[in-house]
C-alpha cells in the first residue's frame, strides 16, 4: 500500500510538472519531469491495407515488432512517473506474438494500458486473454455499418469479425466478473461513410460498445485527394478556402502533446508525436540513452522551441488537429 501510495504521488507531480512547464514555457521546469503518456509500435506490421495508413501502404519498413526486452527496458524506466501507455503506433498490435505478456507486464508496474485494434483476430480465445490481462481500455476501428462500405477503408477486413469482438470482449468481462477493458469503437468519417454516423452509434451499442467515438478523417495528401473528404463541415477537419482545402482549426504554435508525450517506434527510436509515422525527428534510441535523457536532449528541445516559434514550418504539424 505505502508503494502503490508512492507511486500514485510520483505519477501526479509528473503530470503537474508537465503542465505548469507548458503553460509557462519553461524547459527548466520541464527537465524534471517524464512523458505522462508513451506510444509504442508494438508491431509495425499489418494485416489490413488502408489507403491513408503509412503502413498499409508501404511508405516505410521498421522493424515487423518490437522487442520483448526493449519493451521491458521502457516500461521500467518510465513506470514510476508516467500515467499511460499506449501499445500501438503504426501496424496492428494484436499480431505481436507477446501482446498479451507486454499488457500484463505493464499493468504490473501501475500504467494505464490502452490499445488500439482493427479486430480481426480478436476472436473468443484473445478476448478471454485481453480481460484476463487486465488492458484498460481498448479501441476497435469500425468504420462502416456494412461490409461494403466498411472495407472501402479497412482494405481487407471484416465487419462481422470486428462486430463480434465486440460481443466476445463483453462476453469475457462478465465471465470475469470485470468492468475492463472499456471498449470504445471508433469511426472514421469520409465523404464515402459520413451518412451512417447515427447508424454506428446505434450499432456500436447495440453490440456492447461502451462508447461510440466519431473522429475526423486524416487524409494523406489531402489537397489532392478532395473525394475522400466529408461533404458535412462538422465532421471533417478540412475546409475550402480560395480554392483550396486547409486545416479548419487555426495552428497554434503550442502542442501539449509533443510537450508531454513521446512515441517509441519498433526499433526504439524517440520521436515527438504519432504523426511523426515516418520517423523524420528522430531525438534519439532507447537503447542507447535513457528515455529521461532523449526527452530532454538537444534535438527535443529544439523541437518544442521551433513549435512555439512556427509550427506551420514543420510539414507533419500542417495535418494535425492539436
Amino acid at each position: 500500500m505505502k508503494n502503490s501510495c508512492r507511486t500514485f504521488y510520483l505519477k501526479v507531480k509528473n503530470l503537474l510538472l508537465n503542465y505548469l512547464s507548458f503553460a509557462l514555457n519553461s524547459e527548466k521546469i520541464h527537465s524534471h519531469a517524464c512523458p505522462v503518456f508513451i506510444s509504442l509500435e508494438t508491431a509495425a506490421v499489418c494485416n489490413l491495407h488502408c489507403p491513408e495508413c503509412a503502413i498499409g501502404q508501404h511508405r516505410f519498413k521498421r522493424r515487423p515488432f518490437m522487442g520483448i526486452d526493449m519493451f521491458h527496458k521502457i516500461v521500467d524506466e518510465v513506470a514510476s512517473q508516467t500515467l499511460k501507455i499506449l501499445l500501438y503506433f503504426q501496424g496492428e498490435p494484436l499480431l505481436h506474438p507477446h501482446i498479451i505478456d507486454m499488457i500484463q507486464y505493464a499493468n504490473n508496474k501501475h500504467l494505464y494500458t490502452y490499445l488500439s485494434t482493427n479486430a480481426q483476430t480478436l476472436d473468443k480465445n484473445m478476448s478471454e486473454q485481453i480481460v484476463k490481462s487486465r488492458l484498460r481500455h481498448i479501441v476497435i476501428s469500425i468504420d462502416g455499418t456494412t461490409q461494403q462500405s466498411y472495407e472501402r477503408y479497412r482494405v481487407g477486413g471484416s465487419l462481422e469479425k470486428a462486430l463480434f469482438a465486440i460481443k466476445y470482449l463483453q462476453e469475457a468481462k462478465k465471465t470475469h466478473h470485470t468492468i475492463f477493458p472499456k471498449i470504445e469503437v471508433q469511426f472514421v468519417v469520409f465523404k464515402h461513410n459520413e451518412n451512417e454516423i447515427g447508424a454506428i452509434k446505434t450499432m456500436g451499442k447495440q453490440w456492447g460498445a461502451d462508447v461510440v467515438t466519431i473522429k475526423s478523417a486524416q487524409i494523406y495528401n489531402y489537397k489532392q485527394k478532395s473525394e475522400s473528404i466529408p461533404s458535412k463541415k462538422k465532421y471533417s477537419r478540412y475546409v475550402l478556402k480560395h480554392g483550396e482545402w486547409q486545416l479548419k482549426k487555426s495552428l497554434k504554435n503550442h502542442c501539449f502533446r509533443s510537450w508531454a508525450g513521446i512515441v517509441i517506434n519498433s526499433e526504439g527510436d524517440v520521436l515527438p508525436c504519432c504523426f511523426d509515422k515516418l520517423s523524420q525527428f528522430v531525438f534519439g534510441n532507447v537503447q542507447d540513452s535513457s528515455i529521461k535523457a532523449i526527452f530532454h536532449n538537444q534535438k527535443a528541445k529544439d523541437f518544442r522551441k521551433q513549435i512555439r516559434i512556427n509550427r506551420k514550418h514543420i510539414e507533419m504539424c500542417t495535418n494535425c488537429t492539436e
